[in-house]
């Protein structure tokens, strides 16, 4: 019996032994692998940098290469459970995120593409990158601050000029183009500092200004063509009144005033040499006519410009939120120190100001409401004319 325990426990102590070095050798193997993948990581990465310091890119760093040193660290990221191994590994995707940063950044001030398309995307990606490595890549970040921002500022720009246009391909102006559109586009343009880029543009801009020239001028016309409508209905109305003649189809009035000027006729004359007769009369009626018309004209001209009700910050007017918002950033200003509100027109619609906090701004008297009415121009008792003489 007791050989018996005695083999029995020395089976237990063999198994145990046992089982404690093949886990042990198992962890072993397993913080092996670990740290050669790690380290194989870690070489991969530093070959997208010039030097052991990863300060600049190398020279011939290619988008095939950081896409493979990407994906492999990544990897790592979800299967290293050692704690130490988990830092090399953070830092090292940190340096390879980086690279693709630079890498853009690179690409986008390197191409020449004429296109305005691809150069307002460039920019957009550029400006996005650069603010990735600034903090962690800060060298390189400062040898490409002043590339970066021109290419910036060059979207912006493109980005003023493309809102004057209804189609991305730059053909068509809008229609209601404001000079606040037009002024945006062209400081932009001028912020960016660079000949060749406003000689490209500037066209543009110059087409989509003709165009707005053109449809004011229309709506000038169609304005001054409703004003000489109304006018003449105006005038029309008053000679009726003036030579007591009625309507067409009121044939009642007419007979009765026909009967009036005949009896009239067939009277002797009592007036008096001095006094005027009815030409004068005519003379004087028609002069009240001209100055209603004129009046009734300039009515029309001030309805159709809207006055700003409202105070007007020092940033200016501007026909869109977005507009004054764009105004902003071209001008190098921080949002956050710069008010942006609504102003009330005359015509009962809404423009946009914006300016530094705290500034009051400026606001417009009310336009006069006081005038003759339409269909009485003159002001005149419209019977005056047309009373008998004694």
């Amino acid at each position: 019996m007791k050989r018996k325990h005695i083999f029995q426990i020395l089976i237990v102590t063999l198994l145990a032994g046992y089982l404690t070095v093949f886990y042990g050798m198992r962890n072993t193997i397993d913080t092996s692998f670990e740290q050669h993948a790690v380290q194989a990581a870690t070489q991969q990465i530093s070959q997208l940098y010039s030097s052991s310091k990863r300060t600049f890119p190398a020279k011939h760093l290619s988008r095939s290469m950081v896409t493979a040193a990407q994906a492999k660290v990544n990897q790592l990221v979800h299967n290293v459970e050692n704690r130490d191994q988990k830092k090399i590994v953070a830092k090292d995707k940190r340096d390879a995120d980086a690279a693709s940063n630079m890498l853009t950044i690179q690409e986008a001030t390197n191409a020449q593409s004429s296109n305005l398309a691809q150069i307002e995307s460039e920019g957009t990606r550029a400006s996005a990158a650069y603010k990735a490595i600034v903090a962690i890549k800060p060298a390189f970040a400062a040898d490409y601050q002043q590339a970066v921002t021109q290419l910036y500022k060059k979207s912006l720009a493109i980005a003023q000029i493309k809102k004057l246009y209804n189609d991305q391909n730059l053909q068509h102006p809008k229609a209601d183009l404001s000079s606040s559109n037009i002024d945006l586009a062209i400081n932009a343009i001028e912020n960016v500092e660079n000949q060749d880029f406003a000689k490209n543009v500037l066209p543009l801009v110059q087409v989509a200004k003709k165009s707005q020239a053109n449809n004011d001028t229309t709506v000038a016309m169609e304005s001054t063509d409703t004003s000489s409508t109304k006018q003449t209905a105006t005038t029309g109305r008053q000679n009726q009144q003036d030579t007591g003649e009625p309507a067409s189809g009121v044939s009642g009035n007419h007979a009765t005033t026909a009967g009036q000027a005949s009896d009239q006729t067939s009277q002797p004359s009592q007036k008096a040499p001095s006094q005027p007769t009815t030409s004068p009369s005519g003379t004087s009626s028609s002069t009240d006519n001209n100055a209603g018309a004129s009046a009734s004209s300039s009515i029309s001209a001030s309805a159709n410009k809207a006055e700003p009700m409202t105070a007007v910050l020092s940033g200016g007017l501007y026909k869109t939120y977005d507009d004054a918002f764009a105004s902003i950033k071209i001008q190098g200003k921080a949002v956050d120190d710069m008010t942006i509100r609504s102003v009330t027109m005359s015509d009962g619609s809404f423009q946009w100001t914006w300016g530094p906090n705290g500034d009051s701004g400026s606001s417009s008297s009310k336009p006069s409401s006081s005038a003759p009415s339409s269909s009485n121009p003159t002001g005149q008792d419209a019977n005056k004319n047309s009373q008998p003489q004694h």
